[in-house]
């Protein structure tokens, strides 16, 4: 028969034996951080919202933070950037924040706005929205701007005038947007 101080025994090494397996037996540290595909930003500037160092111990969860607070700068594609880890030559990993930078609006233009209206106005209310020349390019900010725009449109008597916004690109870092007015009676 095997005795309780046996089995306790018994159990205690079995406990600790799979205590011993599920921790990790090898703890990766960050050998590089390095970032590509900028050119409006220094290094300096993104590393500033990068928490993650050379030498810490590699946390998924903290580079996860890193990379979304990079995105939530709004200077950055989020379909496109992205964060990659390679094993380093020294053992560790080699984190590389491939950022793809949103174009700047180069211009706004309106096509068939009547003449008698105030573009002055118009122009402060797309500044207000952020968009307006050297401001970053937001598909969605530009959506609002039209809501804006027909707003604006109706405000002046133009009841029933359609704004669609169109899109152009001017090189491979900035675009042209254009609010095309119809009037509908």
């Amino acid at each position: 028969m095997i005795s309780r101080l046996m089995l306790r025994s018994i159990c205690a090494l079995i406990l600790l034996g799979s205590a011993h397996a599920v921790m990790p037996q090898h703890r990766q540290l960050v050998e590089e951080v390095k970032v590509v595909g900028y050119r409006r930003l220094t290094k300096d500037e993104i590393l500033k919202h990068i928490a993650t160092r050379v030498g810490d111990v590699f946390v998924q969860e903290r580079v996860n933070r890193d990379f979304f607070e990079l995105l939530a700068l709004g200077l950055f594609d989020k379909k496109t950037s992205r964060v990659l880890s390679e094993n380093g030559a020294r053992g560790g990993l080699v984190l590389t924040f491939e950022l793809v930078e949103l174009p700047l609006i180069q211009q706004v233009e309106f096509a068939g706005l009547p003449a008698n209206l105030p573009l002055a106005e118009l122009r402060e209310t797309l500044i207000k929205a952020k968009v307006a020349k050297d401001e970053v390019f937001d598909p969605a900010r530009c959506m609002r701007a039209r809501r804006l725009v027909a707003e604006y449109l109706e405000s002046h008597g133009l009841r029933n005038a359609q704004v669609d916004v169109v899109y152009e690109r001017f090189e491979t870092d900035k675009v042209i947007v254009k609010f095309e007015i119809s009037a509908r009676y």
